[in-house]
């Protein structure tokens, strides 16, 4: 018997099948993770509907750190070491638990389910690979006491420009550079909690990505 990875339909008629049952690679959370998508093929077929599975949302990934990179995403790690629970069963306690929690080098992106370039990309199939470009170095600010800005993730929409302007911000953000060149910055090279002294949450929320997010 085998299942279609996307839909796990099996080649028995209303038979679905996912998991270690399909797979060998004996992951726990895998198995639940096919599990709920099984569920949502399983839903198409009784109500009728082509199963066509869950729709997959548009993913970009970094592929391989180059050198450095991993500095940056340390600069945000809690400096403790893992925690081990204990011996009797009871898992973390939790100040342990928030502690482990902060070891989290945070490589995914902050806005998963508000992106908008993502639920864009995921609408008209966008491909990730469409074209083969060199990626540019990962780098992000961190002087703000409240947003984090992370340039790689931004689009250059202007709507954080035309925010900061709103607030009258003594520095602001603006375009920097020409062409395939242009970025969004702080002018003069000055740090973010110069430019977004007042504007910070509110250009948070404008962002369509998650070029800038809150700590």
């Amino acid at each position: 018997m085998k299942a279609d990875r996307r839909t796990f339909l099996t080649s028995v008629e209303g038979v679905f099948a996912g998991g270690d049952a399909v797979s060998k690679r004996g992951m726990a959370i895998a198995a639940v993770a096919a599990g709920k998508d099984a569920a949502v093929s399983i839903v198409q077929y009784l109500s009728g509907e082509g199963v066509s599975g869950a729709v997959r949302p548009f993913n970009s990934r970094m592929g391989k750190l180059q050198e450095g990179e991993i500095d940056i995403f340390m600069d945000l790690a809690g400096e403790e070491g893992r925690k081990e629970p204990g011996t009797d069963g009871g898992g973390l306690d939790d100040l342990q638990a928030v502690t482990e929690a902060e070891r989290c080098l945070h490589c995914d992106c902050r806005k998963p389910d508000s992106c908008r370039l993502r639920e864009y990309a995921t609408k008209y199939n966008a491909k990730g690979t469409a074209y083969k470009v060199h990626r540019r170095l990962f780098s992000q600010q961190l002087d703000h006491p409240e947003v984090i800005f992370e340039p790689g993730k931004c689009i250059d929409c202007g709507l954080c420009i035309q925010t900061a302007e709103k607030y009258r911000e003594e520095l602001g953000l603006s375009f920097i550079g020409r062409g395939f060149d242009v970025k969004v910055a702080v002018p003069f090279e000055n740090s973010l909690k110069a430019g977004l002294a007042h504007a910070g949450k509110e250009c948070v929320q404008v962002c369509p990505t998650g070029a800038l997010c809150f700590r």
